[in-house]
């Protein structure tokens, strides 16, 4: 290849890549600017009349409509309520209410997004009790879209208790001609359910990144372009053409013998070593350059050390053995705890009148192992029960899935400890299928910060893939 193709490769490649930068950061800049405009109608309808019946049935068609406040009048559809599960707000996840609404007096349905409501920790199946009043009904809210979709597995959902609803599966589910939109009710709260929508947000500052980044990318081609291929020929030239040139005489006249233009031999190597010096030194920075991401990892990791991540539960050091014990289940068997090994075991203790700490234990533990997909049946959950009080009937539904055993406080304590200033049924506990107690989790596990229990059970199973096998059947 010429010198002249080589030239034009180059600048067409370069004059691309500079091209893709431009388009690319004005594509983000024009995606910025649609949200801004998304934004600004938001807050434009927001300020809008509040739409009434009449207003709503005439308009909710229209495009350009969301955001805008309603009060509607009308009735509950109680008997189609569905409860969106895995639904969060405020931080805490739970279901969001969905009722169709009727208006009157022309009979046309809504969806309204009633509010938010906590979940039953025992037993999922269990309906959150919401009122619904009789009669005719006033409230005030915003138009929506329809409820937000969730990933799920499988074909459409029916049943009180969804991961989602579709708007148009619902209406012939249900035989409702339903509006595709719906309305966020907002306002009173005596019904007990949480409305703490979540503003929508622009988040054009994101837009902006990439745009600034897509920009310097092109800066930065261009630069190079110039600099080497425009730039450094010109010198290049510059030098030969200065070196070919005969000196004047000292008369001001030009020498004419041509032997007097070829440089001294000194002359040729101190100019080639010249050359060689700055080559050798362009060909470190490209190689510093190169190698710079590499050296940052090694000195990040050796030099500059990162702080370690420490794990939520506390580590038990030395581990201890699963006892040779024996506990009874709660139809009377005598059952010895070593034949729980082969599990990973997320274990918790109280006494059989499991007060609001120990249900909130034991919803956690089935929590923990279901949400661990196809690993759950490597894990099982086990409640020991340290005394005689009899297990209220309303929790053994709950306890399907779950490891029941009545084993005496004074013998439990000769295996496992809580931390200090706690009790035993503080804390849940980890037990590895080898049968060794190894971490205790902080005696404050709740809600807020069982995602922070459950990464440390990620790890446990994902570091434990090659060693643990399939131990005892476990349970559905």
């Amino acid at each position: 290849m010429t010198a002249r193709s080589k030239f034009l490769l180059v600048s067409v490649v370069s004059l691309f890549f500079v091209l893709l930068g431009l388009a690319l950061g004005q594509w983000q800049l024009g995606r910025a600017a649609q949200k801004i405009a998304w934004r600004n109608s938001m807050l434009t309808n927001i300020a809008l009349p509040v739409f009434d019946n009449r207003m709503f049935e005439d308009h909710w068609r229209l495009a350009g409509n969301l955001h805008r406040r309603v009060h509607l009048q009308g009735h509950w559809k109680p008997a189609d309520t569905v409860f969106l599960d895995n639904r969060t707000m405020t931080g805490r996840v739970g279901l969001v209410v969905v009722t169709p609404f009727q208006l009157e007096p022309s009979g046309s349905v809504v969806l309204i997004q009633r509010g938010w409501i906590a979940r039953n920790f025992l037993d999922r199946s269990i309906l959150p009790a919401v009122t619904s009043p009789d009669g005719l009904i006033e409230l005030t809210g915003v138009i929506a879209p329809a409820p937000s979709k969730h990933y799920a597995l499988g074909g459409p959902e029916t049943g009180r208790i969804r991961q989602n609803l579709d708007v148009t599966s619902f209406s012939a589910e249900k035989g409702l001609d339903l509006a595709p939109v719906s309305v966020q009710q907002t306002g009173d709260l005596s019904d007990g359910l949480l409305r703490d929508w979540p503003q929508p947000d622009a988040n054009v500052n994101t837009n902006y990144g990439y745009a600034f980044q897509w920009f310097t990318l092109s800066c930065l081609a261009a630069a190079y372009y110039l600099w080497f291929q425009i730039v450094k020929r010109f010198r290049r030239k510059t030098a030969t053409d200065n070196r070919q040139t005969s000196p004047p005489t000292a008369w001001g006249m030009p020498l004419t013998m041509t032997v007097s233009s070829m440089p001294s031999p000194d002359d040729a190597l101190a100019l080639q070593s010249h050359q060689t010096r700055r080559g050798r030194r362009w060909m470190l920075v490209v190689w510093l350059i190169c190698a710079s991401p590499v050296i940052a990892s090694y000195l990040a990791f050796y030099v500059f050390r990162p702080q370690v991540v420490r794990s939520f539960g506390e580590l038990i050091e030395p581990q201890r053995a699963l006892p040779d014990m024996a506990g009874d289940t709660l139809d009377g068997k005598r059952v010895n705890l070593k034949t729980l090994q082969g599990q990973w075991l997320l274990v918790s203790v109280s006494g059989g009148a499991c007060d609001a700490v120990c249900q909130q234990h034991l919803y956690l533990q089935r929590q923990l192992r279901e949400s661990t997909g196809k690993d759950k049946e490597r894990v099982d959950w086990v409640w020991l029960i340290s005394d005689q009080t009899p297990v209220s009937p309303a929790l053994l539904p709950a306890l399907g899935t779950a490891d029941v055993l009545r084993v005496p406080e004074a013998e439990l304590k000769q295996w496992l400890s809580p931390a200090a200033d706690h009790q035993l049924a503080d804390h849940l506990y980890v037990v590895d299928p080898m049968g060794h107690w190894m971490m205790r989790f902080p005696a404050n596990l709740n809600l807020d910060n069982a995602a922070q229990a459950k990464r440390d059970l990620d790890r446990l199973l994902r570091a434990s893939t090659s060693w643990d096998q399939p131990g005892r059947p476990a349970k559905n």
